[in-house]
């Protein structure tokens, strides 16, 4: 069956923030991350990386909003019950009142802080998948031209596998020095995070100011 309220004003501007938070956060990402890790990251790379963990935050965020609602159908009270109605009146109805604003107020600094550790969580989880598949190529390419080579050119071709023990050992020394690539990184996450965070909010006063000269 179909439901019998679809909420189309929350979709359009869901998908709207959406594309707000990747377009800002990629930008965020790539400069602070050049800045203070010294990092080259490509505008594909930095839109990777905003939009999949926008795309994170987003699901678990709904999957939280529906889990509360589950928790407070099971567990009913006064206060739950108010805060469900708050929520429903702003988000599918489009319908404000000075509790609401209450309401919101501190669930978007509840939004902020969560936001940003699934964002930390979800960048560091999608560069070790990368890197990780990045290792697997080269790996495959070396083990491929090991096989092709032929035993009358081992002398010439031995001094060319020392790169990949050099390689290995980069590899364990930028994960010894992972803990400090985390600083940087988990700056930039916070920065993206705020300045989308404020283009959303700025979106929305600007809505909220028009519909109080419009009526």
């Amino acid at each position: 069956m179909l439901p019998t309220v679809l909420p189309l004003r929350a979709i359009a501007f869901q998908a709207l923030f959406l594309l707000i938070a990747i377009a800002v956060e990629a930008a965020v990402l790539r400069r602070t991350l050049a800045a203070d890790k010294k990092e080259f990251v490509t505008p594909n790379q930095s839109i990777q990386y905003a939009a999949t963990i926008n795309l994170l935050c987003t699901v678990v965020g709904w999957l939280a909003f529906f889990l509360f609602f589950a928790v407070a159908y099971a567990l009913p009270s006064a206060w739950t019950t108010r805060v469900e109605t708050n929520l429903v009146n702003f988000i599918f109805f489009d319908q404000w009142s000075n509790e609401t604003a209450t309401s919101l107020i501190v669930a978007c600094f509840i939004m902020f802080f969560a936001s940003f550790t699934i964002k930390q969580a979800g960048l560091n989880a999608l560069r070790s998948t990368l890197q990780a598949g990045i290792e697997k190529k080269e790996e495959k390419k070396e083990a491929e031209a090991s096989d092709e080579t032929s035993e009358s050119v081992i002398r010439e071709v031995s001094p060319s596998r020392r790169p990949s023990r050099s390689g290995a050992i980069r590899v364990l020394r930028n994960e010894s020095s992972a803990p400090q690539a985390m600083k940087p990184q988990a700056r930039a996450v916070f920065y993206a995070n705020a300045w989308s965070f404020s283009a959303i909010l700025a979106i929305l006063m600007f809505r909220f100011a028009i519909q109080r000269l419009a009526f």
